[in-house]
């Protein structure tokens, strides 16, 4: 229910000419997303804009108003009970009469809500303004809520960021890895073993890399970890891989391409079990990334 239909619903049950909620100023975001909510009886103007960067009592010339409300005080009478300088503001804006009541997150002075009329004298009985002291606070366990749902979501954020930060940076160190391994020694089956030793069990459970010959055969050149198709691991076809040119990604398993300056040679191939987390589009970069370097 958006925060309109409920002052309508507010307006409607007290039989006022107004109802509004003004966050205080010190919190811009709250400003930005409460701005003005404001409900008005047909016929009856809103109320000025809320600045987004000064208390809307004290751009209004209501600063006495701001001390009551955050000691969580009620303001509440008709015109003539309020002192000269403040009539004049009332009457600007219509106002007969009127009830203003704090809201609080938590401890925290948020803003208030103000209910007024600008048609008649309004008697404010106790028993309403009490009502409209558990609307405050209704709104206020809201806005206390939205706030902590608001904090869980960005500390989400900043895991997930964190995750992918470490991620990055473990990729980062596999690559460097390799290319000290594939360094090491011009036998390039021997550099390949290298390799696939130092991607099992880090980045998969099996490693394999298969070379096409010259009679036009494919060999396994190099192979660490399971030594077999691991339970649920789809086998990658190795032969489209390499005819094809394209790479081949499953949850358990991937494949990708090794081109070599005398062209498409080979695959190297991921095999992943259940108790690993499933191969996503990072695993498949890295594994392509690999490749290039092999």
């Amino acid at each position: 229910m958006g925060a309109e239909h409920r002052l309508r619903q507010l307006g409607a049950a007290t039989g006022v000419s107004r109802v509004y909620i003004v966050p205080a100023a010190g919190d811009e975001a709250d400003v930005r997303n409460a701005a003005h909510h404001e409900w008005t009886a047909d016929g009856v103007a809103p109320r000025g804009d809320v600045p987004e960067h000064a208390s809307y009592l004290g751009s209004i010339g209501l600063h006495r108003w701001d001390a009551i409300l955050r000691d969580g005080g009620i303001i509440q009478g008709e015109l003539r009970s309020f002192p000269p300088d403040e009539q004049l503001m009332l009457t600007a804006q219509g106002v007969c009469s009127l009830v203003v009541v704090p809201i609080f997150v938590g401890s925290e002075w948020w803003g208030f809500i103000g209910f007024d009329d600008c048609s008649e004298v309004h008697s404010w009985q106790a028993s309403l303004v009490e009502a409209l002291k558990t609307a405050a606070g209704t709104l206020g366990a809201a806005i206390l809520r939205r706030r902590a749902e608001a904090e869980r979501l960005q500390l989400v954020r900043e895991q997930a960021a964190r995750v992918e930060a470490e991620a990055a940076q473990r990729r980062l160190a596999y690559l460097a890895e390799a290319s000290h391994v594939l360094a090491a020694s011009l036998d390039y089956e021997n550099s390949l073993q290298g390799v696939a030793d130092l991607l099992v069990p880090g980045l998969a459970d099996g490693c394999y890399f298969d070379m096409n010959q010259p009679d036009g055969s494919i060999r396994r050149v190099a192979a660490a970890g399971a030594d077999e198709p691991l339970r649920g691991a789809v086998s990658p076809p190795v032969e489209v891989v390499i005819r094809t040119n394209q790479a081949w990604l499953s949850p358990r398993a991937l494949s990708v391409p090794l081109l070599t300056q005398a062209g498409l040679s080979g695959a190297l191939t991921w095999v992943a079990s259940r108790e690993r987390a499933a191969f996503q589009a990072t695993d498949l970069d890295l594994a392509e990334h690999l490749a290039r370097r092999c």
